[in-house]
């Protein structure tokens, strides 16, 4: 797997980075240019001292929801981004209907 583009050769405005011809907030899930993903993120990732970033898609129509993994490898893996995005605030959403119902 590449490490991606080093952050320092990209332009910065206002937190957000110029890369592949759009302006791009780091680590922030958006619509997916491609057909057949959900969504598309810029991830940062720190490897030896410099941060690369480098584009994610996911949620492909085939997708399935993985287990947890919050390992600090994991922020190039489609499956952590689609965790974050599609599967964190539903579990909130539960968590909370549940405590309702119990009191």
């Amino acid at each position: 797997m590449s490490e991606g583009i080093q952050l320092s050769n990209c332009d910065k405005k206002d937190g957000k980075y110029y890369y592949r011809g759009r302006w791009w907030s780091p680590n922030q899930p958006i619509k997916s240019t491609r057909k057949d993903k959900k969504m598309m993120v810029m991830a940062i990732k720190v490897i030896r001292g410099k941060q690369y970033a480098k584009i994610i898609h996911f949620g492909g129509n085939k997708w399935t929801p993985l287990g947890q993994n919050d390992s600090w490898s994991a922020t190039y893996w489609s499956s952590y981004w689609a965790n974050q995005a599609f599967w964190s605030k539903n579990k909130n959403r539960k968590q909370k209907k549940q405590g309702k119902r119990a009191a």
